[in-house]
């Protein structure tokens, strides 16, 4: 199998504030494109013919690929679903070909078993599943798995399933007729649901299934991360950083690199070019830091976290563990970050912060977020008109690209701002902020006359 098909079209609704200026595949994950990831785990794959179907800000997607210029884009005209994108790509004599999402984080090696698998069995398809562990089945596409193969698809059921779709599929030469007839209406799902008017991949595994084709069900190892909603961004982070670091053995230090002598590290350093940790600065376990950035007077940096290049990180400020920082930060004056933040991003003056902040935004001085309710629960979150409460990272802020918060903005558990908006100084924000709006606080204000006479004077 030398072919691949990246699926790399879609809008990602769910995912606001984020997806308005970018699309899912091209969101970072440890600073680099989710769909750059995956590209490169299939050329170590010796995967060599790989395609992307883009639609929604193609041009983004084309731009996280341009290192890889022998990749074939096909453009998605409208949004039809999986089974439409991937005709998109179609060709004659396509053959053998891996299919993968382009918003799933997954790792070369459970791609690795799926066409292993793929390729013993001769079957028209295999399947990669993930086992849903804690998760809601209602917010995914299930599988029934019976010794090893696909028994049955449910989108988004209401009882209790092991496995979701984790969005990675191996098809045979057989496989394409089938697609390239998929229906326009979904029936993988329960009596009363309401599946929008797609053609749906799951649909065509599913139809392979009841036409008694075998289809092979490879389970994950590892977790596979869809990024779906705004939290799943941190997960899909915490889970890259988790295998990274398992797989760190040793200290990665360039000869330009300054370290000072005053400085405590424990773990190890991979260091890019021209990096300086000055005094006082401590680290509390292994980091990434990319080219030219400075660490410096007393900054506190966590365990397994990612720093991008040409930053500076100074003046006692604290990064919690697993967090990211993009390229051309600025952390600095007892600023405290938890979580995940995007180019270009401003930290100043004794704020504190736990969650996502896109890219070019500007925290003012003492903006703080609530991470603790009163009542000690997690926030229930409305996504696309659904009530949803996270399994993780439901407290957490989510900032868009392009804002500013003015200084004294307190920003309550769980709450998000759109892109090209601003909070005004003093604000607390209880609720989302649409995308392109600025909210200020009314202010009331009273003068009375005032002097020694009312002293007795």
């Amino acid at each position: 199998m030398n072919k691949a098909v990246i699926l790399a079209a879609g809008r990602g609704k769910r995912l606001w504030p984020y997806t308005d200026t970018t699309p899912k595949a091209a969101l970072p994950i440890a600073n680099k494109p989710l769909v750059a990831h995956t590209v490169e785990s299939l050329k170590e794959l010796g995967i060599d013919e790989i395609h992307v179907v883009v639609g929604y800000l193609d041009g983004d997607v084309r731009h996280a690929l341009r290192m890889h210029p022998q990749i074939v884009f096909h453009r998605q005209a409208s949004q039809g679903g999986t089974a439409a994108a991937l005709v998109e790509a179609y060709s004659e004599g396509m053959g053998d070909c891996l299919v993968v999402y382009g918003d799933v984080l997954v790792t070369k090696d459970d791609l690795s078993r799926l066409i292993a698998a793929h390729r013993e069995s001769s079957a028209i398809a295999s399947v990669l599943v993930s086992p849903l562990d804690d998760e809601d089945p209602r917010d995914w596409i299930c599988a029934h798995v019976e010794r090893g193969a696909i028994a049955r698809i449910v989108g988004h059921p209401r009882g209790a399933f092991g496995h979701r779709l984790a969005g990675v599929y191996a098809l045979g030469e057989g496989a394409w007729s089938k697609v390239l007839a998929a229906p326009h209406s979904s029936t993988f799902v329960q009596v009363g649901q309401m599946p929008p008017v797609e053609r749906e991949l799951a649909q065509v595994i599913q139809s392979m299934v009841e036409d008694g084709e075998t289809i092979p069900a490879v389970e994950a190892m590892r977790p596979t991360v869809d990024l779906d909603k705004p939290w799943h961004l941190l997960e899909a982070n915490h889970v890259y950083i988790d295998l990274r670091s398992a797989q760190l053995e040793e200290d990665h230090i360039p000869d330009s690199a300054e370290i000072s002598p005053h400085a405590e590290i424990q773990g190890h350093l991979v260091l890019g070019e021209n990096v300086k940790i000055g005094p006082r600065v401590r680290i509390a376990g292994n980091v990434w830091i990319g080219d030219n950035t400075v660490i410096d007077n007393g900054a506190i940096i966590g365990a397994n976290c990612w720093i991008g290049a040409d930053c500076r990180i100074e003046h006692y400020c604290l990064i919690s563990d697993y967090s990211v920082v993009g390229d051309n930060c600025v952390i600095s004056h007892c600023a405290e970050l938890s979580g995940m933040i995007m180019e270009r991003v401003y930290l100043y003056h004794y704020m504190e912060f736990s969650g996502i902040i896109g890219r070019c935004t500007d925290l003012g001085a003492a903006t703080v977020c609530g991470t603790l309710r009163f009542d000690d629960d997690q926030t229930t979150h409305r996504i696309n008109s659904r009530r949803e409460r996270p399994r993780r990272f439901a407290n957490e802020i989510y900032i868009g690209d392009y804002c500013r918060t003015g200084v004294n903005v307190t920003l309550l558990p769980g709450v998000k701002m759109g892109a090209y908006s601003v909070a005004g100084p003093g604000l607390i924000v209880q609720e989302d902020i649409p995308s392109r709006t600025a909210v200020f606080v009314q202010q009331t204000v009273e003068r009375r006359t005032w002097g020694p006479e009312r002293y007795g004077w």
